[in-house]
C-alpha cells in the first residue's frame, strides 16, 4: 500500500512537471523549425566556441523575441516540489528519467546574450535586480557582463551595493568591458564536459581574472565615482591572488594613495586590500 501511494505521488509530480515544462516551451520563438530551448541545447552539446555559428545565427534571427524566455531561464529556480519530485524519482528503479540538473540552460543563455549584444539591452534593468539579490548575484552579474558595454551604468550602480561580493564583481566586470561594442569583448572561460557517461555534454561558463584585469582595477582606483573606487579596492582584495600577478607594486602604490581618499568607504576597502595583497606594505603605511 505504501509503495502504491509513492508511485501515485511520483506519477502526479511527473505530470505537473511535464505540463509546466511544455507550457513554457510551447510559446518559444522558433528558427528553422527548432525552438529557442532546442538551440540552447545545441550550445550545450556543440563542444567548442568555433562551432557555435549555427546556434548563434538562430539566436540572432529570433532577436528580441527571445529576451523574455532568456530572462526566465536566468532567474529560474526549481521549486521545493520539483526538488522533492526528483528526490523521489531517484529512489524508484522502474522510472528512468535524465539526471537532475537545476537551471540547465543558464550557461547557454549567457552565450545567447553575448550573441545578441546590444539587442539584449532591454534586459539590463531587470538583470540589475537579479545581480543585487544575494541569492542570484552570480547569475545576474554574468548575464550583465554577457550583454556587454550597455551594462556598465548598471554595474556602476551595483558598486554602491551593501554586499561586498556584489560590489567586487561589479568592478571586475567593468574592468573587463570596453566602453563600446568591439566584437569579442567578453573574457569567458568556456568548457564542455560530460560529468558522467549517462549525461549529455554540458557547457560551463565562468569568469577568469588575469593580470590585465588587475591593471584595470588598479586604474579604476582613480575613478571620479567614489563607489567605483571602493568597489575596485574590494575586487583587488578578493581577486588579486587569483590573477597570478607576480608584481603587486602598481596596485600597492595606488592602494596606499587611496588610504587618503576623501571617501571613507573607499579608504576602508583600500586598507583591507592592502593588507591582503602586501602585509608588509600595509604595515609600513600604518594600516593596522
Amino acid at each position: 500500500m505504501k509503495r502504491s501511494r509513492a508511485i501515485a505521488l511520483v506519477v502526479l509530480l511527473v505530470a505537473i512537471a511535464v505540463a509546466a515544462f511544455f507550457a513554457l516551451r510551447s510559446h518559444e520563438p522558433e528558427y528553422q523549425g527548432k525552438r529557442l530551448s532546442q538551440w540552447l541545447e545545441e550550445y550545450d552539446r556543440i563542444g567548442a566556441m568555433e562551432k557555435t555559428g549555427p546556434a548563434s545565427e538562430a539566436i540572432r534571427a529570433m532577436g528580441t523575441n527571445a529576451l523574455p524566455y532568456l530572462f526566465a531561464y536566468i532567474k529560474h529556480r526549481d521549486t521545493p516540489l520539483k526538488k522533492k519530485f526528483f528526490g523521489l524519482v531517484q529512489k524508484q528503479h522502474w522510472l528512468k528519467l535524465p539526471p537532475y540538473r537545476e537551471n540547465r540552460y543558464f550557461s547557454p543563455v549567457l552565450l545567447a546574450l553575448k550573441t545578441l549584444g546590444p539587442d539584449a539591452n532591454p534586459l539590463v534593468h531587470e538583470l540589475l535586480k537579479v545581480f543585487e539579490n544575494p541569492d542570484t548575484f552570480k547569475e545576474g552579474g554574468l548575464a550583465l557582463f554577457s550583454i556587454g558595454p550597455a551594462s556598465i551604468p548598471a554595474l556602476e550602480q551595483a558598486c554602491r551595493n551593501s554586499n561586498v561580493l556584489v560590489r567586487a564583481d561589479a568592478a571586475l566586470f567593468i574592468a573587463k568591458l570596453p566602453r563600446d561594442y568591439t566584437g569579442e569583448y567578453q573574457g569567458y572561460y568556456c568548457a564542455w564536459h560530460k560529468p558522467r557517461a549517462d549525461v549529455e555534454t554540458r557547457l560551463y561558463i565562468a569568469k577568469v581574472v588575469n593580470e590585465y584585469d588587475i591593471w584595470k582595477l588598479t586604474l579604476m582606483l582613480k575613478s571620479s565615482n567614489a563607489a567605483v573606487r571602493r568597489a575596485s579596492a574590494d575586487a583587488l582584495a578578493i581577486y588579486y591572488h587569483q590573477s597570478n600577478n607576480e608584481d603587486p607594486k602598481s596596485s600597492v602604490r595606488m592602494l596606499v594613495k587611496t588610504l587618503n581618499d576623501p571617501d571613507q568607504d573607499a579608504r576602508n576597502s583600500a586598507r583591507l586590500a592592502l593588507k591582503r595583497i602586501d602585509a608588509a606594505a600595509a604595515e609600513k603605511a600604518g594600516v593596522k
